[in-house]
């Protein structure tokens, strides 16, 4: 059972800020770090403190796409397997996948929801929420938001000429989803956000990206987080296509429209930029919203590496997502972390993304996307007691004393087996691997028995997909996302 910390006494600590090698009692008081004071030698038991890890960019999939046959490929085809996703309990599937991430030391979650936005979707999403507190991480519920293409980057009338006839039928009835106007879709946003905003949850509005949302959609929900203030979480110029597709669409600049609509402030957060143009970035920079790395989703769906070393150049703030396609099907916070410190790091003797930088993203500007605050991801008296507390005896054993920072020994070989505590708002949520305020193996077993359950549809429909897929392939060589 979770329980309130009032103190936690390691041997040292890292930050943003930097390293302390002293023993440290951090005294805990009403989700705050309350003091910190100088700890007795020997008293911390080998242990190091960090503010825990948030992920900046997620769709928290218990469930993994590969399970269903969205095996890695090209993002525009990998989509036709993703969006018809098996029908599992919201709630189990949510609560499964965050527990996973608690047991890496994430304790911020930008939960990116992939449903379709429709009345059934608030209890859904009152699921999930209950999900991220009952296991007690701090969540940001984004609300799916689109209103025009389920199958690509064009019309789907347009798709399903070129389906041969024998399925189009079926392509409907698996792929054709309702789509609401998007002044329902505003208004059902703004019913969850009444329902679930709370100390550890906030709701955000989700257009999902600038060719699934019409020029109406982005505009009504620029207006509305205007009025509200809500923040906006948005996927943006992940794929060369999605590139090519902005230019076709908005020939005088995407950002350029983002900005004079008021879309474009310090209350959005962009995933992917892999397509960003210097340009872009300083206007990105200069509202201060901020752009999520999402390394290995990028790599494993094709995409490509984001420019980041450019993005910190020109002073993007940069967060850190798992986008729920991490590094051996896992989120690993901490491998998320190492992967885009190694393909960010520059070439020879060229400057890269320093690790100062990537602590930064990881715990200060990520802890942003989550809560739009400014005082998370640090160690410091008045700051939310965020905590992920490391074997640091375990992950130095062999490391001769004084060679190297905590903070690159902790980059270089720190994975979720190291985690020995995770603390949020100063209740420990996961202990030496176990997730304190659920059963996650009685989590997965449902999960997975809700998805064998309907295996054999999903084997039957396998060579549908893969039919539709080649089209799709076809369409995008072709061109047509730019006509």
């Amino acid at each position: 059972m979770k329980s309130p910390s009032s103190e936690i006494v390691v041997d040292r600590t890292i930050s943003p800020a930097g390293d302390n090698a002293r023993p440290v009692r951090f005294c805990i008081a009403e989700g705050k770090i309350a003091a910190i004071d100088n700890g007795a030698e020997g008293t911390g038991h080998g242990l190091l403190a960090l503010p825990a890890l948030a992920n900046a960019h997620d769709h928290g999939r218990g469930l993994r796409p590969l399970c269903y046959g969205a095996f890695d490929q090209a993002l525009e085809t990998w989509f036709t397997a993703l969006n018809i996703h098996p029908r599992i309990d919201p709630y189990a599937n949510a609560a499964w996948a965050f527990t996973r991430m608690a047991q890496s030391g994430i304790g911020l979650v930008v939960h990116c929801h992939m449903a379709v936005n429709e009345p059934k979707l608030i209890d859904a999403a009152e699921a999930v929420c209950r999900a991220a507190r009952d296991i007690g991480i701090r969540l940001a519920f984004v609300v799916p938001m689109r209103d025009r293409s389920r199958l690509g980057y064009f019309p789907d009338e347009k798709v399903l000429e070129q389906v041969a006839p024998a399925d189009r039928d079926a392509v409907r009835a698996r792929w054709f989803s309702p789509l609401l106007p998007a002044t329902e879709q505003v208004a059902i946003a703004e019913e969850i956000a009444r329902r679930c905003d709370g100390p550890l949850v906030d709701v955000l509005y989700g257009p999902a990206s600038p060719h699934w949302c019409t020029n109406a959609m982005l505009e009504l929900v620029a207006d509305a987080s205007r009025r509200t203030g809500r923040r906006i979480h948005m996927h943006c110029l992940e794929t060369r296509y999605q590139r090519e597709f902005a230019d076709a669409a908005f020939p005088d600049g995407l950002f350029p429209y983002l900005r004079k609509i008021g879309f474009l402030s310090d209350r959005l957060t962009l995933a992917h930029g892999v397509y960003l143009r210097p340009d872009e970035m300083d206007m990105i920079a200069d509202a201060k919203a901020i752009v999520s790395l999402n390394t290995c989703s990028n790599l494993r769906l094709r995409s490509g590496i984001a420019p980041a070393r450019d993005m910190r150049g020109r002073h993007v703030p940069l967060g850190v997502g798992i986008d729920a396609l991490g590094l051996d099907d896992e989120e690993d916070g901490f491998r998320e972390l190492r992967l885009t410190h190694l393909l960010h790091a520059g070439i020879s003797f060229e400057a890269g993304l320093s690790a100062a930088s990537l602590w930064e993203a990881a715990c200060r500007t990520g802890a942003r996307a989550v809560t739009g605050r400014s005082d998370h991801g640090l160690l410091s008296p008045g700051a939310p007691a965020d905590i992920a507390v490391l074997d640091y005896a375990a992950l130095a054993r062999d490391v001769m004393p004084g060679m190297l920072s905590d903070r690159d020994l902790v980059l270089a070989r720190a994975t979720k087996h190291h985690v020995r505590s995770l603390i949020v708002a100063g209740v420990e949520v996961a202990r030496d691997g176990k997730i304190l305020g659920t059963d996650q193996n009685a989590l997965e077993a449902e999960v997975i028995g809700q998805a064998m359950a309907v295996a054999k549809s999903y084997a039957d429909a396998k060579p549908l997909v893969e039919r539709l897929q080649a089209v799709l392939r076809q369409c995008y060589l072709d061109g047509q996302h730019q006509r």
